[in-house]
């Protein structure tokens, strides 16, 4: 009964602390990520209970989360009495969220008022353009909507810069306080009302996408990443400074990317765009860990699983770990006992692995499953099952030989399998040196393309810095 425990928990995957990228994440990760990255340490008894707990309530500190930072003291400590500083810490920020909500109050009023908050966005009134056309962009119009009479100009004229700046700061509040939705909601008018060229308004982006990340709203998240990618882009910031804010950008969507419907396929074309490489191969080599796997599980992996070895051997000993080892060892060295064991050592990472440990464990080794008979049977004439299917970790002759059945038409092999001997016949047949050559040079025109625009957007950077001089 033992064994089989054991044995059961072995294929599943042990989490541990070995395979643990938290201390290598958490630098680029805003403070409020970190708690769930905590909890997952400890529902998995990585590390000991008290010092996780010890190390959240640290981390409560600089945050205004002060019911939260009482509960964490009291369970770590057992004292039912709060203590005196966490109290003067509460009436502070009720003080302080307090002074901010009067600030922005008119504001408030407004959008508490959801017929007219409707009927401003039917209008296209509640728009950063309308508003730059009415020449009051700082002041929010001050004058009355000739197109819109229904809607109060009494309210409008209170609606001003400091006004603005206050739901700024609330929705900040709100956020450092625990109540992100609340946040993610002023922060959505916040981001309305603002010009895009504004500093605030990426700042604001990027308090938004915080808070889709915190509510789980994956779908808005995406978006919010492209256009925070975009600005960065476009931005005016030294080359370091963009290098800096595209590699936050890399960890921050690792939550998004592991829970979005298609965040698979998703985090790969991310990661895989010239910038978000040079980002992840300069400051975050461990990220090749979330590359590797998301390549094993993409649609198109075959494509990518070259350009993929081929970004490993540049940086070959920056960063090694069992997924890239395992890819290596089929791709490389053809070594599938290694690969095997590899592909075992894989499951404990997974499992070691917040953002890969609940959704991907089982679609992970299906596709790695796959990936290790593909490449077997294009190497070899004549397999015998039974030795591939413990190759493939697979006990049940006859589970094996249906599901390498499926495997051979999904991967479209030309193979037969002779039920008499027991074995597949692979039917090898290699491409044209024409076919090869097409093959080759499918997506030059595209890379050429994306090179022209990197010249583009280097001497458009450099002129700016020179007109700055």
């Amino acid at each position: 009964m033992a064994d089989s425990k054991v044995t059961a928990a072995a294929s599943a995957g042990v989490p541990t602390a070995q395979y643990d990228l938290t201390n290598s994440v958490a630098p680029f990760m805003d403070l409020h990520f970190m708690f769930p990255l905590i909890d997952f340490l400890s529902s998995n008894e990585m590390y000991d209970d008290k010092q996780l707990q010890a190390a959240k309530l640290e981390l409560l500190k600089p945050t205004k989360m002060a019911d939260f930072a009482i509960e964490v003291h009291q369970a770590l400590h057992g004292a039912s009495k709060v203590p005196a500083e966490l109290e003067k810490k509460r009436h502070a920020i009720i003080d302080e969220v307090n002074a901010a909500k009067g600030q922005c109050k008119p504001f408030l009023t407004l959008v508490d008022d959801q017929d007219k908050i409707i009927a401003l966005q039917n209008d296209g009134l509640l728009t950063a353009a309308y508003l730059e056309q009415h020449h009051a962009v700082r002041f929010l119009a001050v004058a009355p909507y000739p197109h819109f009479p229904s809607f109060s100009s009494s309210l409008l004229v209170q609606i001003t810069v400091d006004v603005l700046e206050g739901l700024y700061t609330y929705a900040k509040l709100q956020y450092e306080c625990g109540n992100y939705q609340d946040c993610l909601t002023y922060l959505t008018y916040y981001g309305v009302l603002v010009p895009n060229a504004s500093e605030k308004y990426l700042n604001a982006l990027w308090g938004k996408l915080a808070a889709e990340i915190l509510v789980f709203r994956w779908e808005d998240a995406v978006a919010d990443i492209a256009r925070i990618n975009e600005a960065i882009d476009a931005s005016v910031r030294s080359p370091l400074e963009q290098l800096q804010q595209r590699t936050w950008l890399l960890h921050w969507a690792l939550f998004v990317y592991a829970w979005h419907e298609d965040g698979r396929d998703g985090i790969v074309d991310f990661m895989l765009q010239s910038r978000c490489l040079e980002a992840i191969q300069t400051n975050a080599p461990w990220l090749m860990r979330y590359l590797a796997a998301g390549v094993i599980l993409h649609k198109k992996r075959r494509y990518l699983i070259k350009e993929l070895l081929r970004i490993i051997h540049v940086d070959d000993k920056a960063y090694r770990d069992p997924i890239i080892e395992f890819l290596e060892c089929l791709y490389v060295h053809f070594d599938f006992e290694l690969a095997q064991a590899k592909l075992l050592e894989c499951k404990h990472v997974l499992a070691s692995d917040f953002f890969l440990a609940e959704k991907n464990m089982h679609a992970f080794m299906e596709h790695a499953r796959l990936l290790t008979f593909e490449i077997y049977c294009r190497i070899h004439h004549t397999i015998d099952i039974s030795l591939l299917a413990d190759k493939l970790a697979m006990n049940e002759k006859g589970d094996a030989e249906k599901w390498i059945v499926d495997l051979i038409r999904n991967a479209r092999l030309e193979a037969k399998i002779d039920s008499q001997k027991d074995v597949i016949v692979m039917d090898t047949r290699y491409d044209s040196v024409y076919r090869q050559v097409i093959t080759k040079t499918k997506d030059l025109a595209a890379r050429t393309t994306t090179m022209i625009a990197q010249f583009d957007r280097l001497g458009k950077r450099q002129q700016q810095q020179r007109a700055q001089f």
